[in-house]
Formats: structure tokens, C-alpha cells, sequence
């Protein structure tokens, strides 16, 4: 895998924001391709992590779509990088 082995030749925190960076976009347009509705896709980053997510509810609060029981919001992707907690002084 080339973005594999390109991520791998940087530090260990460059080498997670680059794989998950370039990643993101390509977890997305497989996304897109294999849904066959409306999306609303979201990412924002949460501690040394980045979510991907397709805020459908949003469509349907804006009236963008109709209202349905069947379709939900879903999480389609998460990268980052763990850290162990930090100490209380």
C-alpha cells in the first residue's frame, strides 16, 4: 500500500495525521458510491482522533429530506492516534 508505506516513513503523530488525512477522503467516496440516498457527511476531530459522519438528521431538521424511521445517522469512519491518559497532579 503506498499511502502505507509513505505514512510509515514519517514520525509516529506525522505518520497517523497523514494516513488518516488521506484515508478520510477515500472511506468517503466509498461511502458515497454504495449509498443511494442523500448524505450529509461531517468530519471533525475530537481529541487525536477525526470522525467521519453522515448527519442524515440534519437533512431531515432542515426539511432537505423527509422524515423516515428507516434511515439513521451513521458513523462511517474514525483515525487517530491513542495516547495514554494524562496524570492528575
Amino acid at each position: 500500500m503506498y499511502l502505507l508505506e509513505e505514512a510509515l516513513g514519517k514520525d509516529e503523530k506525522g505518520a497517523a495525521q497523514n494516513f488518516g488525512g488521506r484515508t478520510s477522503y477515500i472511506w468517503r467516496d466509498a461511502y458515497l458510491e454504495m449509498i443511494p440516498r442523500e448524505t450529509n457527511i461531517v468530519r471533525f476531530h475530537y481529541s487525536t482522533f477525526e470522525y467521519i459522519y453522515d448527519d442524515y438528521a440534519s437533512l431531515e431538521a432542515t426539511g432537505a429530506v423527509p422524515l423516515s424511521r428507516e434511515i439513521e445517522a451513521r458513523l462511517v469512519a474514525v483515525s487517530g492516534l491513542s495516547s495514554p491518559p494524562k496524570e492528575s497532579p
